[in-house]
């Protein structure tokens, strides 16, 4: 966590310096060009906000069934710049139990929280024939159902580092976008990651076909953990997802999606089973956004 937070204070002190340098504007320009100039770097730091509504039929986490009831992800996004923060909460709908992890009864409440504050840049052309994505970020996690016999397990610390490559197809009707995600559990000491692709298809203005999957991998320590035995590098988990995205007005879209989710591993399949937690699922949902 402190590494994560020392990369931030350099990035941050990096991009003042860069805002200085920048506002030393030639005395040659007319005083409307240093206006102008001056309102679009004002413009540029102005807060941006994302609020988004998931409403699932199933909690798909790293590619295993947390919850197979419906639950509601709710999420709040602000970013500056390159910089965000997030705020986002599980809720529960139902009594899905899962002993001793977890209290009797989660339903009406939320199961999960997560607390996130990132840097995410993004170089045109950076790869030469795509955009170069850069994201680092450190999540904290808290799971206030846990039950009183589990208190040491009721939260999880991530640092993340995500690089990718966007805007692959330089098409404003297809889009794709590759990134790999390395994630370190600071909480248990596990290293784990996963592999992304997501392409969309414009079908017309405002409707977009959005295609997505996901490969999860886990290093020995996560792997014995969720297999229950010694296990070297291996796949915990694969995901796909095919979503329509409709933008109903200015900042607001609707996203109808179904899903599908899969544990390869045959001993990462038993250990799970024992756990009461199911080895695959398909599952649905529809998605509200709201961007300002």
């Amino acid at each position: 966590m402190k590494f994560i937070l020392n990369i931030f204070s350099s990035l941050l002190l990096f991009t003042g310096a860069s805002m200085l340098h920048a506002q030393d504007v030639p005395t040659t320009k007319t005083s409307e060009q240093n206006t102008s100039i001056l309102e679009e770097k004002t413009t540029a730091w102005n807060p941006k906000f994302n609020f988004s509504i998931d409403n699932a039929t199933d909690y798909i986490s790293d590619g295993f069934v947390k919850n197979p009831d419906p639950i509601s992800k709710t999420k709040i996004e602000m970013s500056i710049q390159d910089f965000y923060v997030s705020w986002c909460g599980y809720y529960d709908w139902t009594n899905f139990r899962d002993k001793p992890k977890y209290d009797d009864s989660r339903k009406n409440a939320f199961e999960e929280y997560q607390y996130c504050v990132g840097y995410r840049h993004t170089i045109k052309d950076g790869a030469g024939f795509a955009d170069l994505i850069i994201d680092i970020s450190a999540t904290y996690k808290d799971y206030p159902t846990m039950s009183h016999d589990n208190a040491d397990n009721d939260h999880d610390e991530e640092e993340s580092l995500i690089i990718g490559l966007g805007n692959m197809l330089n098409s404003e009707r297809h889009s794709l976008t590759a990134e790999h995600r390395f994630d370190y559990n600071s909480a248990s000491n596990m290293t784990y990651g996963q592999f992304d692709t997501s392409y969309s298809y414009k079908l017309c203005k405002d409707l977009k076909l959005k295609l997505s999957g996901s490969l999860y991998w886990g290093a020995p320590r996560k792997m014995r953990s969720q297999a229950g035995s010694d296990r070297g590098w291996g796949i915990r988990s694969l995901t796909g997802k095919i979503a329509l995205d409709y933008k109903l007005a200015q900042g607001f879209s609707i996203s109808p999606y179904i899903g599908a989710a899969y544990l390869p591993d045959p001993a990462v399949q038993e250990h799970t089973r024992s756990k009461s937690y199911d080895n695959s699922s398909t599952y649905g949902g529809i998605k509200l956004t709201y961007k300002f």
